[in-house]
């Protein structure tokens, strides 16, 4: 008798999809093959997981829910999974309105919990020899991520990276590069790095000297290489998206897990205020907020003349104090 399938469906994005590698090594642990089910423009970081036996990738254009995914891998494969589920978020998080109370855990506690499985935080990703030769050319160099795509609020001012890059530069002798989307807002003398895909991209990350970012792909990417990282929290809550590994910085102050909910975090954190709601709505603008030059010393034009002031309170010179532990 077979072992029994287990499949798994989040059609994106690259973030999700790295933190439910853990549930795939929690299901092999338990004895199960694993299937999972996403979306044709983020697949590439789940091929050849060790850990996954089967990946179904949508067709382009594919309308995503739930039944027809399943169904459509039944097609595919010729086999129905004995089991399936859908990774999601708890059900505050569903709008409209804002979450009336905070996920007081990890999302994969929660996620390994409903799923009977035990609890796994061990992310994974699949780097060829290619991939390791490309990123090794990284090792003498600070990696940084300006910017995330989901939520404005999760952002760091241009302002404070220029800051942080002339410290690290000239205080340090070590040369900055950047990672992200070629959109990314780029900063003097920092050049960005250029990745054939997000896997290479990570073989940057776990080769460098360091990485700081922000609650995105590169957050748990830094799980998933294993490479300890200083990450930046504003709307978000490491309680419920970091990682022990990191220095989470929360209002300038390294956050550990015995702090949960409390301080340092400010009463209005975290908000889990996004892009779209924002657009669609004033409700969802932050409230508090300061002001910080539009335009920067370096002539570089950032489009908000505010941010947010948990953010805000990651001041470079703090953030620049915790890297250099790391070092």
């Amino acid at each position: 008798m077979s072992e029994p399938l287990v499949e798994l469906f989040r059609p994106g994005s690259l973030g999700d999809l790295l933190m439910m590698t853990a549930l795939f090594r929690a299901f092999k642990k338990k004895g199960f093959r694993v299937r999972c089910i996403c979306s044709s423009a983020y697949f590439s970081i789940l091929e050849d997981n060790p850990d996954l036996d089967n990946l179904i990738v949508l067709p382009p254009g594919h309308n995503l829910y739930t039944e027809d995914a399943y169904r459509y891998a039944e097609q595919v494969t010729g086999e129905k999974a004995d089991q399936s589920y859908y990774f999601e978020y708890s059900k505050w998080w569903e709008y409209p309105g804002l979450p009336t109370e905070v996920l007081h855990e990890h999302i994969l506690k929660q996620a390994c919990r409903t799923m009977d499985v035990p609890f796994c935080d061990e992310l994974s990703v699949n780097l060829t020899d290619e991939m390791i030769e490309w990123g090794s050319q990284f090792s003498n160099a600070i990696l940084i991520q300006t910017k995330t795509h989901w939520s404005p609020y999760k952002n760091w001012s241009l302002y404070n990276w220029l800051i942080l890059v002339d410290l690290i530069q000239n205080q340090l002798g070590i040369p900055v590069l950047q990672l992200g989307h070629a959109n990314d807002p780029g900063l003097p003398n920092v050049q960005k790095i250029d990745s054939p895909n997000i896997r290479f991209a990570l073989a940057a990350l776990k080769f460098s000297k360091l990485f700081i970012g922000l609650d995105s792909v590169f957050n748990h990417g830094s799980r998933a290489v294993g490479k300890k990282s200083v990450i930046l929290w504003g709307s978000t809550n490491p309680a419920a998206f970091g990682y022990d590994q990191n220095i989470n910085m929360v209002n300038g102050i390294p956050w550990n897990a015995s702090m949960g909910n409390g301080p340092p975090l400010l009463r209005c954190q975290p908000c889990y205020r996004e892009n779209k709601h924002v657009e669609a709505s004033k409700a969802y603008l932050c409230p508090y907020t300061v002001p910080y030059p539009t335009v920067t010393p370096e002539g570089l034009i950032d489009i908000n003349s505010t941010q947010q002031h948990c953010m805000a309170n990651n001041m470079p010179v703090l953030v620049y104090e915790q890297l250099r532990k790391l070092l």
